[in-house]
């Protein structure tokens, strides 16, 4: 959501393949289930749960699509250590800074890089980090905001994401259960962590069991017998997204962690996040694409409840990776004050209007098969679907809120088929 609010339609340029079968090692197949009706098999228990206990020490991803750890008040109070858990661009090591605290937000100074770390010391003192914190009165919390001109150590060029961790988590499998609504972006990057090829935004429903088993569907709400587009060229079946959960084996390393897994390939790792009696799970994609190019990205999916009409009313903090108008990413993170009201909102006072669906958001793989507009599809519990009107089209975005403070988005900053991940924070 850049400031211009400048958008038009491109679903012509989209590719989209099925968004389970988008990640996780570029088998290409595994996970497409044909039309069966079931949930999908959930894999055994091969680790015990370690959720992390309320406390300073926050996991979980970065919406580019690593995993990423932040402990506050460490090695020394009032400064905090950045640690990259898992990398697909070859960031590994920690930086500590510096941070300071008012009414949760922080401000971080001083990057260094700690002995081992991958980055240069010039590298860590160029990195923007922001950070917005929330705790629950028992602790649990979740630590949210903005990391940008974060070299790519595999090739060349900068990444700019958003940060979505967690300190709490669930005891077992069976506390994952029940229905979940969600946006996300997984796709191809090049050496120079460009995305490149397959690009897959996502927003929609899925039903976790209390096996674990999964049920995706997106552009839609949630049903035991949904299923999805297939925007693969000359595709007519449609397609059942399922997936299943289990503990990650490596429980010192992701502790609380679970893996999701299609077919027999592991495509994610989800951290929960706890908030009352609502779930949240932040879910790293990851994978090689059939060429060897990273495949990755992030999914973030709350607890479905029905949003009132109105109950994102207020000034709002948008923030998202910056592009240039051929859609490179700069390395930067653009900002936008966002002033929401009822069913509309307006940028930075500017009259272009992005008009507000509560309870609804875009299939956006339909869309690309149409190769038309995106309509507004009704009746998802959570989602908030945005359009803007444009000349060439209609442009949409679809934002989860996840809290009363913040709420991740998936956004298309050209109107050119090219889409980044956002998170909106209240001010």
């Amino acid at each position: 959501m850049k400031t211009t609010m400048n958008y038009r339609a491109g679903w012509a340029a989209l590719a989209l393949t099925s968004m389970l079968t988008a990640c996780g090692g570029g088998s290409g197949g595994a996970g497409n289930q044909g039309n069966e009706g079931s949930n999908g098999n959930s894999q055994p228990t091969v680790a015990a749960l370690a959720p992390l206990p309320a406390g300073n020490t926050y996991i979980g991803t970065v919406s580019f699509g690593d995993t990423v750890k932040i402990a506050l008040d460490s090695p020394a109070k009032g400064q905090l250590t950045l640690s990259f858990v898992t990398s697909q661009f070859g960031l590994a090591g920690a930086v500590v800074g510096a941070y300071t605290q008012n009414n949760g937000v922080l401000s971080v100074s001083g990057l260094t890089p700690a002995q081992g770390a991958a980055l240069s010391q010039a590298q860590a003192q160029a990195l923007r980090v922001s950070l917005v914190l929330s705790t629950a009165a028992n602790g649990q919390g979740m630590l949210s905001g903005t990391i940008a001109q974060v070299p790519n150590l595999l090739g060349s060029g900068t990444l700019a994401g958003q940060f979505a961790l967690t300190n709490s988590g669930v005891n077992s499998i069976a506390d994952l259960a029940g229905q979940y609504s969600l946006v996300g972006l997984s796709g191809d990057y090049s050496v120079e962590g460009v995305p490149t090829g397959v690009q897959e935004p996502t927003a929609g429903q899925v039903n976790i069991d209390a096996s674990g088993g999964a049920r995706f569907c997106l552009g839609q709400a949630y049903s035991a017998n949904c299923t999805d587009v297939d925007d693969t060229p000359g595709a007519t079946a449609r397609l059942t997204d399922v997936a299943s959960f289990t503990p990650d084996p490596d429980q010192a390393t992701y502790p609380g962690a679970f893996d999701m897994i299609v077919g027999a390939q592991t495509v994610g790792r989800a951290f929960v996040a706890v908030q009352g009696a609502n779930k949240t799970l932040f879910i790293d994609r990851f994978g090689k694409s059939p060429e060897g190019t990273p495949r990755t990205g992030s999914m973030a999916l709350t607890t479905t409840q029905t949003l009132t009409a109105g109950a994102i009313d207020g000034t709002w903090s948008c923030a998202e990776p910056d592009t240039d108008d051929k859609n490179h990413l700069l390395g930067d993170v653009a900002v936008t004050t966002v002033q929401f009201n009822g069913a509309t909102g307006a940028a930075n006072g500017q009259s272009t209007m992005l008009s507000l669906t509560y309870n609804a958001a875009f299939d956006y793989a339909a869309a690309s098969k149409s190769n038309a507009d995106p309509s507004v599809a009704t009746g998802i519990g959570g989602l908030i679907a945005g359009q803007v009107a444009m000349p060439a089209g209609v442009a949409a975005l679809s934002f989860l809120p996840v809290s009363a403070t913040k709420m991740y988005f998936v956004d298309e900053p050209n109107g050119s088929g090219f889409f980044v991940q956002g998170l909106c924070t209240r001010n």
